[in-house]
């Protein structure tokens, strides 16, 4: 998956000062350095040099790197492991790529928001993956083995952007595991890394909240909110976080916020309607996604779901009709043969 960066809600525990150690993310070993040397050898051609190393790194017969979301590993973890998130890969490809004299870049990539429940925390997926700049024109390398090849917004991101990232992904990992008072240095390390992650000082926030730092994280998700005003998860944790300390005419503030975000949200119509769908609630689902059809009308996703929702209610002619929307707004030559293919075998089906 997409590398993913925690928004998280609940829990309590007692303050820590701790610092989280500055950790060597990006170095290469010995191991390393010789793997480079017999994979890549001595070519001077930069796209040559880039083929060879993409070969290696996903080739079984050499690094055979495998896809693991379970934890954020740095460059020399990764290549040990052989396995890793897409931002484990994506910080070891960077190193390597530029230990050949590559100019290798991180790039965020915003892919459609999910939001999924893994225990008590609430996950946001974020994505990010690398870009070498070779001589008229730019590669893109990714280690996301499930993401739809469709033309998402993409922006390439200072290092310092992609570590502060990397130390909220373990601060995260910390706090999933419930250790919360072992979370807050990794949190605070990411928004000193990088002081504009909104979503770091939202994550700060709520390990704030669960080691009873009450007004620290408040003042880490006005922050978030003054970053980005759209964050979304700040603005509910706030709401929460005054609920639960007896502010409730600033908690329904931020919570009215909340909800007049979420009607605005084409995606959080969209996935009230995967969660119906996956309920068995065919209706209720096809109501959704039209409310986000009507928010966003040439997202393919949305058409192809509502297709699917009619197809289960026996609507064949209109799940045909939102087939047709989604090819029409479909991204690239993949998916509109994927929809062409399905309309064909519901024509058949007839």
């Amino acid at each position: 998956m997409t590398s993913t960066f925690l928004l998280l809600f609940m829990f309590a525990q007692n303050p820590v000062q701790a610092k989280a150690p500055d950790l060597e993310i990006m170095s290469l070993n010995d191991e390393m350095e010789l793997f480079l040397a017999d994979a890549v050898g001595d070519s001077k051609n930069p796209a040559q040099r880039l083929a060879l190393l993409v070969y290696a790194v996903f080739n079984e017969k050499f690094l055979n790197l495998q896809y693991d979301n379970s934890r954020t590993r740095t460059a020399i973890e990764t290549f040990q492991t052989r396995n890793g998130n897409c931002l484990s890969f994506t910080m070891m490809f960077v190193a390597m790529a530029r230990r050949l004299g590559l100019d290798a870049r991180f790039q965020e990539v915003e892919n459609t928001p999910t939001w999924n429940k893994r225990g008590g925390l609430v996950v946001l997926s974020r994505h990010i993956n690398a870009v070498v700049i070779l001589p008229g024109r730019i590669a893109e390398v990714d280690f996301n083995p499930y993401a739809e090849r469709k033309e998402y917004v993409k922006r390439q991101v200072p290092d310092q952007r992609a570590m502060a990232q990397f130390y909220n992904n373990l601060g995260a990992e910390l706090f999933s595991e419930r250790k919360f008072q072992e979370s807050v240095p990794y949190f605070e390390k990411a928004v000193s890394t990088d002081s504009k992650l909104s979503f770091g000082w939202s994550n700060l926030g709520v390990a704030y909240k669960n080691t009873r730092q009450y007004k620290k994280a408040e003042r880490a998700y006005l922050r978030a909110l003054e970053i980005d005003r759209r964050e979304f998860t700040a603005m509910a944790n706030l709401a929460t976080l005054y609920r639960d300390l007896g502010r409730i005419g600033e908690s329904n503030r931020y919570f009215g916020k909340v909800e007049r975000f979420r009607r605005k949200n084409p995606y959080y119509h969209f996935n009230l309607g995967e969660r119906a769908f996956i309920e068995g609630r065919y209706g209720d689902a096809a109501d959704h996604y039209k409310d986000a059809i009507r928010r966003k009308d040439k997202e393919h996703e949305f058409h192809y779901a509502l297709a699917k929702s009619f197809a289960k209610l026996g609507d064949i002619k209109r799940a045909g009709q939102s087939l047709e929307k989604a090819r029409k707004h479909s991204p690239d030559l993949f998916n509109e043969n994927r929809y062409s293919q399905k309309l064909e075998k519901l024509a058949a089906g007839r």
